[in-house]
């Protein structure tokens, strides 16, 4: 429901992907606002699947919070349709694709602002947060309340989000580049 913003993650259930933090910041989120609602897919651990089960059966989450153990790609292209927002908790991400996957089906990606994560940019194709703390990821959930509570603000940021992909990261675009860089090298290699 338009009251109910759903937050939803997609991926390997790993400290590495910053599960742990999110677990412990949902705890405090979901007793905090009636309305939050959030949905996990993915398989990993089983100290992080069975804190993501206990927290589903918490009273405080009271049919909000639901985990989908395992993956299922046509499974995962509907949570990324059906979520408002899209947490990327990773403590490290070499590459980061699922930000952009969000962001194309319009789920605005709030992210650990690391590695391949860098590219979403704060307040404008999503919502970034530098370090890695509890206290800081759950200052980004606010944030993307906030957000929420403005229609024109969040679609805002999905537009803003598809066009900086469209204008900069297109295969074309990004073949263009590395056709670049192994030119430079290239020439760097063949000048020695």
């Amino acid at each position: 429901s338009v009251e109910s913003p759903l937050f939803t993650f997609i991926g390997r259930l790993s400290e590495q992907k910053g599960v742990d933090l999110m677990i412990e910041v949902l705890a405090v989120l979901l007793e905090r606002d009636p309305h939050v609602q959030m949905l996990v897919l993915g398989s990993g651990g089983q100290d992080i699947e069975s804190r993501l089960i206990a927290q589903t059966l918490n009273n405080n989450s009271a049919g909000r919070m639901c985990f989908l153990k395992g993956f299922s790609s046509q499974l995962a292209n509907r949570i990324y349709a059906a979520g408002d927002f899209f947490i990327v908790p990773s403590r490290y991400e070499p590459c980061g694709l699922t930000d952009f996957i969000a962001q194309l089906f319009g789920n605005i990606p709030v992210v650990h602002h690391v590695g391949g994560l860098v590219k979403v940019i704060d307040n404008v194709t999503g919502i970034t947060y530098q370090d890695d703390s509890p206290d800081e990821l759950l200052n980004a959930l606010h944030r993307a309340l906030r957000i929420y509570q403005s229609a024109s603000a969040k679609r805002k940021i999905q537009l803003q989000a598809v066009e900086e992909i469209a204008r900069n990261y297109t295969w074309t675009k990004v073949m263009r580049k590395y056709v670049e860089l192994y030119r430079e090298a290239r020439k760097t290699q063949t000048s020695q």
